[in-house]
C-alpha cells in the first residue's frame, strides 16, 4: 500500500501548509457520517479547492485500485493527520527573515516582526546577544517594552553586549521597571585575545532562535539590509545557549550592576 500512504501524505501536508486543518477535518467529518460504500461517489461530494480536489481525487482513485473501503481509509487519514501535526510541533524548522524593501520574492518574514513575536510568547526566559543597542526610535523601544512584559510574567532576561559604554546605558537608561529583572552582561576582552562580541542573536525559551545580522537599532530593524534565520525546536539552540554559559564561567564575560 505504498502508493496510497505515499498520497496521503502528501496530500495531508499541503492541507497543513498552504490551506487550512479545517478541509482535512471536513473530510474526516464526512467519511464518520457517510454510509456512502462507493469511493469515487463520495468524493463528488465534498467542496474542495481546485488544488485539494485533484490531490484527494488521486488518493481515493489509488484507495479503490487496492479495494481499500471508507472506513479503512478513514483510520489512514487520521494516523496519517496525527504524524504530521506530530512533526510540525516537535520536528526541527528553519526558516529566514529579512530587514529590507518589499519587494516580491522568497522570503516574507520581516526581522522586527519576528523578533516582536518572538518576544510575545515567550515563556521562561529571552537571552539577547548583541554589538549594538539604540533606543531612539519608538518602534525599537517598543520591543524592550515587550522585553518588560515578559519580565512581568516572569521571564529571565540575559543580555550579553560588546563592552561599551554606549550600549549599556542605551539598555539601563531605557528599561522603566525594576532593575533586578533585568541581568546585562558585557564582554571582558582583557581576558582573551578576541577583540569584541561581534555576534547577534535572539533565543527565547532555547527552544527559538534568531541569528541575524542586524543589530539592535533603527537601522537593524528598519533601514539596512539584513538577513537572518529562525531556528525552531533543534539541539544546536541549547548548545549555542551553553556556549555562552560557558564564556560568562570562565569569566569572558561579566555582569554589569
Amino acid at each position: 500500500m505504498p502508493s496510497v500512504y505515499g498520497n496521503i501524505a502528501h496530500f495531508i501536508n499541503v492541507v497543513l501548509s498552504e490551506y487550512s486543518e479545517s478541509y482535512l477535518n471536513k473530510i474526516i467529518k464526512e467519511i464518520e457520517s457517510s454510509e456512502e460504500k462507493n469511493l469515487m461517489l463520495f468524493s463528488r461530494r465534498l467542496d474542495l479547492p481546485f488544488q485539494l480536489e485533484y490531490l484527494f481525487h488521486e488518493v481515493i482513485k489509488e484507495a479503490s485500485n487496492q479495494d481499500i473501503s471508507l472506513q479503512e481509509l478513514l483510520l489512514l487519514l487520521k494516523s496519517s493527520k496525527a504524524s504530521a501535526e506530530y512533526q510540525i510541533k516537535y520536528q526541527p524548522s528553519i526558516h529566514p527573515v529579512w530587514t529590507g524593501p518589499d519587494v516580491e520574492g522568497y522570503i516574507s518574514n520581516k526581522t522586527y516582526d519576528t523578533v516582536k513575536v518572538m518576544f510575545q510568547h515567550a515563556k521562561d526566559e529571552i537571552f539577547i546577544v548583541g554589538y549594538a543597542f539604540s533606543f531612539y526610535d519608538s518602534s525599537v523601544l517598543d520591543l524592550l517594552k515587550e522585553i518588560e512584559n515578559a519580565a512581568y510574567r516572569g521571564c529571565r532576561i540575559n543580555i550579553i553586549v560588546n563592552r561599551n559604554e554606549k550600549n549599556i546605558n542605551q539598555i539601563f537608561d531605557n528599561w522603566s521597571i525594576d532593575r533586578h529583572k533585568l541581568n546585562v552582561y558585557k564582554w571582558y576582552s582583557e581576558v582573551t585575545d578576541y577583540t569584541s562580541l561581534h555576534a547577534k542573536l535572539i533565543m527565547v525559551d532555547q527552544l527559538r532562535l534568531l541569528i541575524t545580522s542586524a543589530n539592535f537599532s533603527l537601522h537593524g530593524f528598519h533601514k539596512n539590509v539584513e538577513t537572518g534565520v529562525v531556528i525552531e525546536s533543534h539541539s544546536s539552540i541549547r548548545d549555542i545557549w551553553l556556549q555562552y554559559q560557558s564564556l560568562l564561567r570562565n569569566g569572558h564575560v561579566v555582569k554589569v550592576f
